[in-house]
């Protein structure tokens, strides 16, 4: 709304505005009302005895109501009422402008009181912009003679804004206002859009209940993602509703894997990992195993009080030239462990064997099964297999025991030519740390 004050300024304060505002024109199927309200201020040096104001109306892009129903208006205060006398220049009506005038009916013409005028009609249906026209006939309480002063004001209409929801864009939270396609893992981002909605929802993967709630435009994951993840943006405008949908990519993702399609050792579709049974524990690790299925064997090792060089190592054999071995070290800290796994095969047996270096040390050790599939583990071989798995148990434990105690030999020996070369005696924990490195 523009003002358009006229080089006779009146002399009473008006406050013009619209509701609603802006101000939307009608269309074939939304008839549109929208009022005009005046608002005049109290001023005890001023006398008035009239108050205009004029509306066009008509088909027009610079006229503001329709012609039929024609506008109407009203007051809130009653010193001031409707009148048909006839003043020239504020009561001119030429077809295309509805004068509603107004009469000053208090005894000593004194403007004492507020008073808002509000006029009230039915917009048309052409964008533009329509001038209204206040007229006042007053006069200072020092004037001689009351006078017209004019005063101009423009109001805006426009087609209704279309319900909107576009404009989805990704951006890391600690760089706002710069865009990104393919985001880092675990760092925060925010989804943010563009709409005239009121309310608006988020839907995160496939849960049913929004993730977000309320009249924001944008939402916040400040931990970051680890995998992809499809976003719905829901926006509601009076009941209206539109939805937006988003995926996020996030570079180099986690896989998480829910079912496994094989068609080798297992058949059809199986859940993954959706077991893990322990079929082991105790020491020494020791047995003979063999899988109903595809899976993986996890091994979880511990020492406490293992002795200065200390060693544990488990192997799982598939074959007398083939494993895999895993140990833990003594350390300087009270207890130490590892863990490993490793893939079996269905029907393919495997074995387990165990040895240590060091004394009067606490072990502890656990192996589980995690079938691809319902597979199980089963325990136990022929008689011939147990006594040659014991044979090469113990040929293993000499062989790995020899090899710990040479490593220690040479990491000592070592330390001791650092020591003679820079004539340096370290003291007994340094050498222990550094064997314990070297080892």
């Amino acid at each position: 709304m523009k003002n358009r004050d006229q080089e006779s300024s009146p002399l009473l304060q008006y406050t013009i505005s619209t509701n609603p505002s802006p101000v939307n024109i009608s269309s074939g199927n939304n008839t549109v009302t929208a009022q005009i309200i005046i608002q005049v201020g109290a001023d005890q040096d001023v006398l008035c005895k009239y108050i205009s104001i004029g509306v066009p109306v008509g088909d027009g892009s610079d006229d503001m109501y329709s012609v039929s129903p024609l506008a109407t208006s009203s007051c809130d205060n009653p010193d001031w009422e409707i009148s048909t006398d006839n003043i020239h220049g504020m009561t001119d009506e030429n077809g295309s402008t509805k004068n509603f005038l107004y009469k000053h009916i208090s005894d000593d013409m004194t403007v004492s009181t507020d008073v808002t005028f509000t006029i009230n009609g039915t917009v048309n249906s052409e964008s533009g912009t329509a001038t209204i026209q206040i007229n006042e006939y007053a006069m200072g309480i020092n004037d001689d003679n009351y006078m017209k002063r004019q005063k101009s004001q423009d109001i805006a209409k426009a087609a209704e804004e279309s319900f909107f929801l576009n404009s989805l864009v990704l951006e890391y939270l600690d760089t706002p206002g710069v865009p990104v396609t393919l985001i880092d893992k675990t760092r925060g981002v925010q989804l943010i859009w563009q709409s005239n909605g009121d309310y608006f929802k988020v839907y995160s993967g496939s849960g049913l209940d929004p993730v977000y709630k309320g009249s924001g435009k944008s939402y916040a994951m400040p931990e970051g993602l680890t995998s992809d993840l499809a976003l719905i943006v829901e926006a509601d405008k009076d009941g209206d509703v539109l939805y937006q949908e988003y995926v996020i990519k996030v570079s180099s993702p986690m896989l998480t894997v829910s079912t496994l399609e094989i068609n080798e050792s297992l058949v059809g579709s199986v859940g993954m990992f959706t077991s893990n049974q322990m079929f082991f524990q105790g020491w020494p690790a020791s047995g003979y195993f063999t899988p109903t299925s595809d899976g993986f064997v996890t091994f979880q090792i511990s020492a406490s009080d293992l002795p200065f060089g200390g060693m544990i190592f488990v192997r799982l054999c598939l074959s007398e030239t083939f494993g895999y071995t895993f140990t833990t070290f003594s350390s300087t800290q009270n207890s130490t462990q590892n863990s490993m796994t490793v893939p079996v095969q269905k029907g393919v047996p495997f074995w387990l064997v165990a040895g240590q270096v060091g004394e009067n040390a606490t072990y502890g050790f656990n192996a589980s099964w995690i079938p691809l599939g319902q597979g199980t583990i089963q325990s136990g071989g022929s008689p011939e297999a147990i006594a040659k798995l014991k044979t090469f148990s113990e040929q293993l434990n000499k062989d790995i025991i020899s090899y710990q105690r040479a490593q220690k030999q040479k990491a000592t020996d070592f330390i001791t030519a650092l020591e003679n070369a820079f004539d340096k005696t370290l003291k007994e924990e340094v050498k222990e740390r550094l064997i314990e490195k070297y080892l």
